[in-house]
């Protein structure tokens, strides 16, 4: 589970639980091993020996936006699996790079799913969420828009590392991420 930030009252903090333990997010959590296999073998099964790497990243954006011609054909139905597939494969790189949780952030579902999967780390108040990370690879046409947040996640994580690996609470308190170079919403660096 992910670690919360910021001064939070209690009923905030049972909010927290009770989105963790909505039972279509702990389901999807469930098919991640899943997932990962059908998008290892089926959707890009060119990817590296070790796929959750920069270079798996990279290969992984490039087959989205191939895929998908614009953010609409991301959220269109027919191609909802598919779209789950890239996202979770993109969550686990960003996961095990950088020690990160998935949290259900049901405030960020655009797709009327009841939940949303996100990637929260210990060391930055960037948060990864998957599916506008797709939508926004699918829209701008990029193929290095992933690998770009990944090498700036990295950079942060060295330097956090490099102090001791404070607490999330008190690391962005102490301000080492200025919080104006992300937008909170999406998740993004501006």
């Amino acid at each position: 589970m992910g670690e919360l930030s910021g001064d939070i009252d209690e009923e905030d903090f049972q909010l927290f639980v009770k989105e963790q333990r909505e039972p279509r997010w702990v389901a999807w959590l469930d098919s991640i091993d899943d997932q990962l296999d059908r998008f290892l073998i089926e959707t890009v099964p060119g990817m590296p020996l070790d796929p959750y790497t920069p270079r798996g990243l990279h290969l992984a954006e490039e087959t989205a936006v191939a895929y998908f011609p614009n953010a609409e054909a991301v959220h269109a139905p027919q191609n909802r699996a598919m779209a789950e597939q890239f996202g979770v494969f993109l969550g686990e790189v960003f996961r095990r790079s950088f020690e990160g949780s998935w949290i259900n952030v049901p405030k960020y579902d655009h797709w009327g799913m009841g939940f949303c999967p996100v990637v929260r780390f210990p060391f930055t108040n960037m948060d990864i969420c998957v599916r506008t990370f797709l939508a926004s690879a699918a829209q701008d046409r990029t193929t290095i828009g992933w690998i770009t947040v990944w090498t700036h996640a990295a950079e942060i994580e060295a330097a956090w590392v490099r102090v001791g690996r404070p607490g999330r609470r008190q690391w962005i308190q102490a301000g080492w991420i200025p919080p104006e170079e992300y937008d909170d919403q999406a998740g993004f660096p501006l």
